[in-house]
């Protein structure tokens, strides 16, 4: 079977994985290194989200990823939208890079996040901390959630439907799962839908509320775009 690059190799384009920046607090020392670093998926043409975003996120290490734009996608193979689909992509690039680097773990936001938190790290840990510590994946921001299990009185464990893939904490075997996964699967859901179908198979958790939310002052680069 093909994977999503073979699939998709006339977009080679918009499939690379690029770095483009690396943001440092300059009062962490050597220590950063053993802290998650943060992968803010990012449309060029959409730098005033990704500006105003940065204006109130503080952490040891940022990497800013060209996100693919499904605006760009000439021809769509696939069951979903474009934009849709340049969102499925994008996480898949970062996914697959980050395996590929063995993270323990990663923190994978989009560039239409409201971060409002003084310490967003203080907050993340003590949800990890409630957390069974066999998870995939944590969402620490989402749009809405259909069917939830209560873990604790912090912590629920995701059984269906979610929205919203803004903000997710991944493990280093929840990469590995969701890369295997995603290579091997025809595109036929956005790629929230689909993890909230795989939530019967991946330990799969959300906080009991949002820590991360959309900032709604911007326009959605995936609802508005026809097929």
């Amino acid at each position: 079977m093909l994977t999503i690059l073979e699939r998709y190799k006339g977009y080679t384009e918009w499939l690379k994985f690029k770095i483009l920046g690396e943001r440092k607090d300059e009062r962490i020392v050597k220590e950063e290194i053993k802290k998650v670093p943060i992968f803010i998926i990012s449309l060029i043409r959409r730098k005033d989200r990704l500006e105003k975003m940065l204006e109130n996120i503080k952490w040891r290490k940022i990497f800013i990823v060209n996100a693919v734009d499904g605006n760009k996608i000439r021809k769509n193979s696939s069951k979903i939208k474009k934009n849709e689909l340049g969102c499925y992509l994008s996480h898949y690039n970062v996914y697959k890079f980050c395996k590929e680097k063995r993270y323990n773990r990663i923190l994978c936001l989009e560039d239409d996040c409201m971060i409002k938190l003084p310490d967003l790290w203080n907050e993340i840990s003590f949800y990890v901390k409630k957390t069974p510590k066999n998870f995939d994946a944590l969402f620490i921001g989402y749009s809405f959630v259909k069917d939830e299990i209560q873990t604790n009185e912090y912590i629920n464990r995701l059984n269906g439907e979610i929205h919203g893939t803004h903000a997710i904490l991944w493990s280093k075997k929840g990469l590995r799962k969701i890369v295997r996964i995603l290579e091997n699967k025809k595109i036929n859901y956005p790629i929230d839908v689909l993890l909230g179908k795989l939530s019967k198979s991946l330990e799969i958790y959300i906080t009991n509320k949002p820590v991360v939310h959309v900032n709604n002052y911007f326009d959605s680069d995936i609802q508005w775009t026809e097929s």
